[in-house]
């Protein structure tokens, strides 16, 4: 690895063409090097036959790989072992050789370039002959279209494309044959894109992915339609498709699309059209995740059959809540994933349902990045019932959150329940809650810096024999809790009869588990680390283990 030289060359153009110094050299990391013009001089090249593995990044002034010399006519470069390419961070870097060249790379799988918004590899006039890639990640390049070469493609099964602000579609409609294996597909934040196949000839076509199992597009403000003439895409093996904030076009319909006139009479292609056809996607596709929650429901109500076995993800909604009326409209939404959303309030419900029970299907439900979330619903909205069915919960990274499981709620299916990085929390469980999870089998809390206790010492009038029973919880994982002192700090009786796997790592502050009675029967030891099993203490019951453990902690500093 070259790191920070302060030079304009690594190696002399003077050195003989063929040098042992270098002969053997399989792996080339170059980082930092911000005076660094070119990496190799041309004469040397040759002698780089053993070079498996090249990168290049963070160096400011770099403009190519190989320095031009005086030579005529077009320069040959071969790259006979390199099987991954790496071009990152690279302001100035414009071309390979500037000069005209072929190159080929006859083993690379990975090509990544990421922030070089000057590069142009992929210019016409020059020949890139890379017949084996697997893998291409574009981000932030200045190409305005991909190498229309379908050598380069016959074997490429991940194409990612991020930030390529200049690109305008993705592939032409002669390409697409060529891409025939095909896995995975991202397509993020190009401003300018307008469709992802650009058609050179006037007919219908059909569009195959019959390897694809993954596509996201994201963040194409200008996207109008996948192809503009009449087509169908077929997608038989897709897994997990995910649309967001594609604002000018629909993502599915149900019928051939169609075209709208024009003031000459002509078909508009620009007209708004939709991505998908319902009935070409995958019946067994696993996970769908879009940016509107109405238009998530009206495809669950239109297509009920389609989608109904894979789990929902909601992502970057601006709205700020979720209307529980709008869910009771699908019968068939069991899964559902709530991603960097701007919710408050996460379910609401109007003037008219406040009234009325309300209950939907939903058996998972995922929390991640809400930023702005303090409760699933408030005060105010008469949800008790509404996650009675619920089974599974995650909550992860809600800064804000400061109720997880409202008191007067019902959660009596729930069976795994997962806590991470809300700093909101001071405990996570009222007596009354803990009671009512009578299914729970598995409880994870980590990352809660202000959580002093798991379940509350609410004041209740509690009588000698009142108790609170975990039944069928066997397994609890408490990690990195600075705040933590102890599991519970009432007067209940606390039961855990089928607990057999106990984590307690990273609590500095906890000194015992449990102030009342406690009873463990199936616990053997505590584990001092989630992924080193060999790590654990028993001291015969769990509260003398946590005062041993506690003990440790404060003699160690």
């Amino acid at each position: 690895m070259l790191e920070a030289i302060n030079s304009e060359k690594i190696w002399d153009n003077k050195l003989p063409t063929t040098s042992y110094c270098y002969q053997n050299l399989k792996k080339l990391i170059v980082y930092g090097c911000q005076k660094l013009k070119f990496v190799f001089p041309s004469s040397i090249i040759k002698s780089f036959e053993q070079l498996q593995h090249l990168e290049i990044s963070c160096c400011k002034e770099l403009k190519g790989i190989i320095a031009k010399e005086e030579t005529k006519g077009t320069t040959t470069f071969i790259f006979p072992r390199v099987t991954f390419l790496k071009f990152k961070e690279l302001p100035e870097f414009t071309t390979l050789y500037n000069g005209k060249y072929n190159s080929n790379w006859p083993m690379l799988k990975e090509l990544e370039m990421c922030d070089c918004s000057k590069l142009d590899i992929f210019n016409s006039e020059y020949k890139v002959v890379v017949p084996n890639l697997e893998v291409l990640k574009l981000r932030s390049v200045w190409d305005s279209q991909l190498v229309a070469t379908s050598s380069c493609y016959q074997n490429l099964t991940s194409l990612i494309l991020n930030g390529c602000e200049k690109l305008q579609y993705v592939f032409l409609s002669s390409m697409v044959k060529s891409f025939e294996w095909l896995e995975h597909i991202e397509i993020c934040n190009c401003s300018v894109l307008k469709e992802i196949i650009s058609k050179e000839v006037e007919a219908n076509k059909t569009f195959v992915f019959s390897r694809v199992t993954f596509l996201k597009l994201e963040n194409l403000p200008e996207l109008i339609t996948f192809y503009p003439g009449v087509h169908t895409s077929e997608w038989p093996v897709l897994k997990e498709l995910e649309v967001c904030n594609c604002g000018k076009i629909k993502t599915f319909n149900s019928e051939y699309m169609s075209f709208h006139h024009n003031n000459e009479g002509q078909h508009d292609i620009w007209g708004k059209q939709s991505l998908f056809l319902a009935e070409k996607i995958n019946l067994n596709l696993e996970k769908l995740t879009l940016s509107r929650v109405d238009e998530m429901i009206n495809l669950l109500c239109q297509f009920p059959e389609n989608f109904c076995r894979c789990t929902i993800g909601i992502k970057q909604d601006k709205s700020t809540n979720i209307s529980v009326g709008i869910l009771q409209r699908s019968l068939k939404l069991e899964k559902l994933m709530l991603n960097d959303c701007s919710y408050e309030e996460i379910f609401t419900c109007g003037e008219n349902e406040k009234h009325t029970k309300i209950l939907i299907q939903i058996k998972s439900l995922e929390l991640r990045y809400l930023s702005d979330a303090k409760y699933l619903w408030g005060k105010s909205s008469k949800l008790d019932s509404l996650l009675q069915n619920l089974e599974v919960l995650e909550v992860i990274y809600c800064p804000q959150m400061i109720n997880v499981l409202p008191s007067s709620a019902s959660f009596e299916n729930l069976t795994v329940l997962n806590v991470w990085e809300c700093h909101g929390l001071m405990n996570l469980l009222t007596p009354s809650i803990a009671k009512n999870l009578v299914q729970l089998r598995e409880m994870k809390i980590q990352f809660c810096e202000i959580m002093t206790e798991i379940v509350s010492n609410k004041t209740e009038d509690v009588a000698a024999e009142d108790e609170i029973v975990f039944g069928k919880l066997k397994l609890l994982s408490l990690r990195y809790l600075q705040s933590l002192i102890c599991f519970y700090s009432g007067n209940y009786v606390l039961k855990f009869p089928s607990l057999e796997e106990l984590t307690v790592y990273k609590c500095p502050m906890i000194k015992t588990f449990s102030v009342g009675n406690l009873y463990t029967p199936s616990l053997q030891k505590v584990q001092q680390d989630w992924w080193d099993k060999s790590k654990w203490s028993w001291e015969g019951d769990l509260n003398a283990t946590i005062q041993l453990l506690y003990e440790k902690e404060v003699n160690s500093k």
